[in-house]
């Protein structure tokens, strides 16, 4: 199975999990950190991959590996990012090819290009605009003259 790959880490090893089982409700108990617990999870399930959630401390992550008996795996995990060459940031995009890519960029990297840049822009304007005239459409003096003007246009447009 998934887990039996690794038998020397908590999960692996059927022996070390006996104390977790509750054989009143017939499953394993691990009251754990929930998301250092899916990291954990997808090391067995990658086949050796390890992430780390950004919000978790080092300290947090690096007490639960300890506690699964994963140390020695990240740690090997590590030592082989550290072996291989480092990939640039967005590498397959510094020099796109195909408008998928441009389009990409576009919309990713403001620095990518004059009109990225403008676009970036407009889009904070616009979202600051809107959250602006959605705070004014509530206060209560805009509110009623919104209101006496709708019903202007309404009288209006049923006259005609």
């Amino acid at each position: 199975s998934t887990l039996e790959r690794y038998p020397d880490t908590l999960l692996g090893n059927k022996f070390l999990m006996k104390k977790y089982f509750n054989p009143e409700h017939n499953h394993y108990f691990l009251e754990r950190h929930k998301l250092i617990f899916s990291s954990v999870l997808y090391f067995y399930q990658s086949d050796g991959q390890f992430y780390k959630p950004s919000c978790v401390s080092t300290d947090q992550f690096d007490l639960e590996l300890k506690f699964f008996g994963l140390t020695s795996h990240y740690k090997d995990f590590v030592a082989s990012l550290d072996n291989e060459p480092k990939a640039r940031k967005n590498a397959v995009h510094e020099n796109p090819q195909n408008l998928v890519e441009r389009l990409w960029n576009f919309f990713k990297d403001p620095k990518s290009s004059q009109a990225a840049r403008i676009w970036a822009i407009f889009d904070v304007v616009a979202i600051t605009v809107a959250v602006i005239l959605f705070i004014v459409e509530t206060m209560p003096a805009v509110k009623e003259e919104l209101e006496n003007r709708n019903k202007v246009v309404k009288t209006t447009f049923f006259c005609c």
